[in-house]
């Protein structure tokens, strides 16, 4: 049992060393009174005065320290006082707490718990405008010092709560709310990082209450109108960008795609040139896209695309029409 602590005060200790000599004390002289009767009287020892008074002071004796056995469970800690006095704190394992003297203060849980706050769910105020209502904010500790959470601060909960609360009011006071949305939605930050800046402060708060402060969590923001317009409109203009992004590069694909296309059409209509109406490839290539540009004007639904036999017959209309033209405008 771990006794030396700035709370527990020399008179309590004295009291609890003098509680102590009296039980093994008693317990000492009940076994001697009860040897001595039973050597002097036998199987009727407890006939005798002294083999009564032996009994009952081993009893007695006994009796307190069967009583004070308790077994603590983990993670629980146990705040024991003596006469209204602090006296020790008592871990996890067997102990002794002396029935009568000793009251166990309270029993404080080591693991790590959640405490709502903002339970009346006020409206927060960002910087530059804007509001938002928290949802489910929770703010996670852990109790390193149970006898300083007990008696440093009258109820550590609330106080823990308090702080939080103004810290944490105070920060999100400071930033915008498009700052807000940047760090929580896009960089995936946790509400410790937010508040890393103010961690020192919290730290230096909560270390004399015994407390650590694990983290602070958020479900959602519940957005005021004002907030959830302006988010529509910052939404409706990132649309807008990814829409126009979408049709710039289906502009530049068709348009590849188109430029493919002519070129494979001129290509086989300079074949055909070549092999069907026997022309010079050098002639043919300079005429080929004439003829292309003759035969997509004539046939508006690229009928000579489906097959090569349609495209032949159109590249041989195209130069019929060519030669015709080419003759009427020779001169004389």
């Amino acid at each position: 049992m771990k006794e030396e602590n700035e709370w527990t005060t020399e008179r309590v200790r004295r009291w609890m060393r003098a509680i102590k000599l009296i039980l093994i004390s008693a317990l000492i002289l009940g076994l001697i009174l009860l040897v001595f009767s039973c050597a002097t009287n036998g199987i009727w020892f407890w006939t005798t005065t002294v083999g009564t008074i032996g009994l009952t002071l081993l009893s007695v004796s006994l009796g307190f320290f069967f009583a004070g056995l308790t077994i603590i469970q983990r993670p629980y800690n146990l705040i024991i006082e003596v006469f209204g006095q602090y006296y020790t704190t008592l871990e996890a394992g067997l102990h002794w707490i002396c029935p009568l003297f000793m009251k166990v203060r309270a029993a404080i849980p080591g693991w790590t718990r959640p405490i709502p706050i903002f339970e009346e769910k006020p409206s927060i105020d960002f910087k530059d405008g804007g509001t938002a209502v928290l949802v489910d904010p929770t703010f996670w500790c852990r109790i390193t010092g149970p006898e300083k959470a007990i008696y440093e601060v009258s109820n550590w909960q609330a106080a823990a709560r308090e702080l939080i609360e103004t810290y944490f009011r105070s920060y999100l006071g400071s930033i915008t709310v498009e700052e807000t949305i940047v760090k929580i939605y896009e960089k995936k930050s946790s509400w410790w990082t937010l508040l890393d800046e103010r961690y020192p402060i919290i730290r230096e708060t909560l270390s004399p209450w015994g407390i650590e402060c694990q983290s602070i969590t958020v479900t959602d923001f519940d957005w005021g109108d004002e907030v959830v317009q302006k988010l529509q409109e910052v939404f409706r203009e990132r649309r807008n960008i990814v829409v126009s992004k979408l049709k710039t590069r289906a502009a530049k694909y068709d348009a590849k795609k188109e430029a493919l296309l002519i070129g494979g059409i001129v290509l086989e209509i300079k074949k055909i040139l070549v092999q069907k109406n026997g022309y010079p490839p050098d002639e043919a290539g300079k005429l080929a896209p004439s003829v292309y540009q003759f035969v997509k004007a004539a046939d508006t639904r690229s009928l000579f695309l489906t097959s090569p036999q349609t495209l032949e017959s159109a590249v041989a209309t195209a130069i019929a029409v060519i030669d015709k033209t080419r003759e009427k405008i020779k001169p004389a």
